[in-house]
């Protein structure tokens, strides 16, 4: 699993082969085990092979109940899991960008959203001021659809200035 031969192994001991950023578990793992307790104990952690590469294993560690076992040291079993740790990460990949994607299309609708809600109040301001500048051009103005068309502005503009406010306001909170 790690290309070392068996002799090699020997005279290695676990914490050599260890991955340097998991040294430190990897010791307080070793500790427990040693300590007697009879519970089984189990931790994944990353090996350094000997070509370099870092693979991920579980490793799962067993008590022999009889402790005049004729076996020396631990019983363990290493499992190779470094593929079930790469499909994890390519997983964990997929909902970050699917989650990216989510909140760029939520985006996306807010801002049309926004835009429709403004855009209503400024057509309106558009459409009243335009029908003053007629009024104006009237031989004589007709000043009470004028006071009216202003009064339109103001308040469409003043609809456009809430819209706005309570867009600050959601985003504050």
């Amino acid at each position: 699993m790690v290309g070392y031969t068996s002799e090699e192994l020997q005279s290695l001991g676990p914490l050599d082969i260890t991955h340097e950023d998991d040294r430190e578990t990897a010791q307080e793992m070793l500790e427990h085990v040693q300590s007697g307790k009879p519970e089984d104990y189990h931790s994944e952690k990353r090996y350094r092979c000997r070509d370099g590469r870092v693979i991920w294993v579980r490793v799962s560690t067993a008590r022999a109940l009889d402790p005049d076992t004729p076996l020396p040291g631990t019983p363990a079993i290493i499992e190779d899991i470094t593929e079930r740790k790469r499909a994890e990460g390519d997983l964990h990949n997929a909902r970050e960008a699917l989650s990216r994607a989510t909140r760029l299309a939520m985006m996306g609708e807010l801002a049309a959203s926004i835009a429709h809600e403004v855009n209503q109040p400024l057509g309106a301001i558009i459409m009243n001021g335009n029908a003053c500048r007629r009024f104006l051009a009237l031989t004589p103005p007709d000043l009470d659809e004028i006071r009216d068309g202003l009064d339109a502005v103001v308040s469409d503009g003043n609809r456009a200035s809430e819209v706005l406010s309570r867009i600050r306001a959601m985003l504050k909170d």
